[in-house]
């Protein structure tokens, strides 16, 4: 029997919020807040979220090429965009992004585990891998509310673009990623359904433990 399309939808949002409640006392995303990081944690940052999308990009694509191509094809600049985001950090640094990922940059065990997460997910089959992609964007769009709500958004904070770049728009990328895994898991086992939010919220652990691996290097 079809799961009425608010249940998953809800159990998405009790996830998120139960999550938020650990990311939000990140050292790193209390940093965000304060307008005040350490140079060598907004670096790490940046340099392994840049291996994080590139591969991000690739599974987003294999993903929704089979489930929503239509959709694929209206999305997929949302995720080139987010270099935008980077900027407003690259600026704080006082570089570029050739310039900070000049060298060798491997992947730091968070990236390449969190990275092993989503790709075991897409192996077992595109919609439990679309739960796995889905925490990316919908945490930092809550976390990015959040921020807002803490008055974080001011002039004086270097990051307060940043933060302004994650909130919600009118026709965005997240809430696209939402309608089509809760639309998709109308026509799925309590099973497929119990065994695709534990992996959504496991991305979401993923997502804080990113943030502390930066301030840890």
């Amino acid at each position: 029997m079809s799961k009425p399309i608010t249940s998953l939808q809800r159990q998405l949002q009790q996830i998120v919020a139960k999550q938020l409640v650990d990311i939000s006392r990140n050292p790193f995303v209390q940093g965000i807040a304060a307008g005040s990081l350490p140079s060598t944690a907004v670096a790490t940052y940046v340099q392994q979220d840049n291996l994080y999308l590139q591969k991000y990009l690739t599974n987003y694509q294999q993903v929704l090429g089979i489930l929503a191509p239509d959709l694929l094809a209206t999305t997929i600049h949302a995720i080139d965009t987010e270099n935008r985001a980077h900027q407003v950090l690259l600026a704080f640094l006082q570089t570029d992004n050739a310039q900070l990922m000049k060298g060798t940059v491997i992947e730091l065990p968070t990236t390449r585990a969190y990275l092993q997460h989503i790709q075991t997910a897409i192996t077992a089959n595109a919609w439990q891998g679309l739960a796995a992609l889905l925490a990316c964007p919908l945490i930092y769009t809550q976390l990015a509310v959040e921020l807002q709500q803490q008055q974080a958004v001011v002039h004086r904070n270097p990051f307060a673009a940043w933060i302004d770049f994650y909130l919600p728009k009118a026709d965005y990328f997240t809430k696209r990623m939402i309608e089509l895994f809760v639309n998709e898991g109308q026509t799925k086992s309590d099973y497929q359904q119990f065994h695709a939010l534990q992996r959504f919220e496991a991305s979401c652990k993923y997502e804080n433990a990113f943030f502390t691996q930066a301030m840890e290097e």
